[in-house]
């Protein structure tokens, strides 16, 4: 929960949806997302993460927040990780 509150905080400061804080915390870590969805409305919501600038706080915080709650591992089962990779 420690870094779902970080996400809320964020939010709220910049006036953005979690998945918005979430893409740009990916985009500030270097990496790119590639997020998929079914719905116009998601696509735009998506792309306009491009435009969200997180402060050097904000990243901190969501660092910290993932350090202390000790996230880790991988985001799929063995199977599905496979089947990407088929």
């Amino acid at each position: 929960m420690r870094v779902v509150d970080q996400v809320r905080r964020i939010v709220a400061a910049k006036e953005a949806t979690p998945a918005q804080v979430a893409l740009a915390w990916v985009q500030a870590q270097g990496a790119v997302a590639i997020p998929g969805t079914r719905h116009r409305s998601r696509l735009d919501e998506n792309a306009a993460a491009v435009d969200l600038v997180l402060t050097a706080d904000h990243l901190t915080a969501l660092r910290r927040a993932v350090i202390e709650t000790g996230v880790a591992g991988e985001r799929d089962t063995e199977a599905g990780l496979a089947r990407m990779h088929a």
